[in-house]
C-alpha cells in the first residue's frame, strides 16, 4: 500500500510526534512525489537520524532529504573532553568491540574515529554507539576493516546471494552485486525501502565485507 503525498505528510508528522527520541527536537516535513524533506532542529545527531529512519518506514516514501540542524538538547551539550570520555566508556563496555586498535578525537562535538577493526558490522556498531551520545554533532568514522580471515570476492558474492535467496522478500533478479577487494557495491531497484534495509543488513553481516556502497533505489509504484 502506497500513500499520497498528503497522506505521507500526515503520517510523518504523527510519527515524529510519537517518537520519544525526538522529544527535544522541533521537526517539520514536506513531501513531493514521494520524496520527503525534513527540516527544523534536532537535539542530537541520534535524533536527526532517528527521524530519518521513521520517515523511510512509511509506504510510498522513495527518498528522504534531511536538512534538520543539530542544536543540542535543552540541558546543554557536553564538552569535548567529556564527550571523549563517554565515547571511550561506551566502546569499552561493549563486549563485541576490541578497542586496542581504535583512536578517538573530539573537536567541537565532531568525533573522529580512526584505526582498524575486524568486521564491517563492528565498524557500524561503533558508529551507532557514538551517535547516540548527547552533544555529538557528527561522527567521522574512518575505521579500516581488516578481517581476521581472508575471503575471496567470489566467496563473499556467493554468500550474499545465498542469504538473499533465503530472505524471500527480495527478488534477487532485481539486484546487482559487485565485490572488489571486499568492497560490495549494490545496485538495482526494489518496491519498498524496507527491502533496501534488509539487503543492507544481509551484506553488513556477511563475512569478509570491508565496505558497502548501496546504490539500490526504491521505484515509485503507479497510482
Amino acid at each position: 500500500l502506497a500513500y499520497t503525498d498528503a497522506e505521507i505528510q500526515q503520517i510523518a508528522i504523527e510519527q515524529l510526534e510519537w517518537d520519544s527520541r525526538l522529544s527535544e527536537s522541533d521537526l517539520q516535513v514536506s513531501v513531493k512525489n514521494g520524496e520527503v524533506t525534513i527540516f527544523g532542529t534536532a537535539s542530537s545527531n541520534f535524533a536527526k537520524e532517528s527521524a530519518e529512519t521513521d520517515i523511510l518506514e512509511i509506504p510510498g516514501v522513495i527518498k528522504v532529504t534531511n536538512q534538520s540542524v543539530i542544536i543540542g538538547n535543552k540541558k546543554g551539550l557536553n564538552a569535548d573532553s567529556e564527550l571523549k570520555t563517554i565515547a571511550w566508556n561506551r566502546l569499552l563496555w561493549n563486549p563485541n568491540i576490541e578497542v586496542s586498535n581504535i583512536d578517538l578525537n573530539v573537536n567541537n562535538g565532531v568525533v573522529q574515529i580512526t584505526g582498524t577493526i575486524d568486521a564491517y558490522w563492528k565498524k557500524i556498531r561503533v558508529d551507532e554507539l557514538i551517535h547516540e551520545i548527547d552533544g555529538v554533532k557528527e561522527v567521522e568514522n574512518e575505521l579500516e576493516v581488516v578481517p581476521k580471515h581472508r575471503y575471496s570476492d567470489q566467496e563473499i558474492t556467493e554468500n550474499i546471494i545465498s542469504a538473499v535467496n533465503r530472505n524471500h522478500q527480495i527478488n534477487p533478479d532485481q539486484i546487482k552485486i559487485n565485490v572488489q577487494n571486499g568492497i560490495v557495491t549494490l545496485a538495482g531497484t526494489v518496491s519498498e525501502f524496507k527491502q533496501v534495509q534488509q539487503l543492507y543488513e544481509i551484506v553488513r553481516f556477511t563475512r569478509g565485507v570491508r565496505d558497502i556502497a548501496n546504490m539500490v533505489q526504491v521505484y515509485k509504484k503507479a497510482a
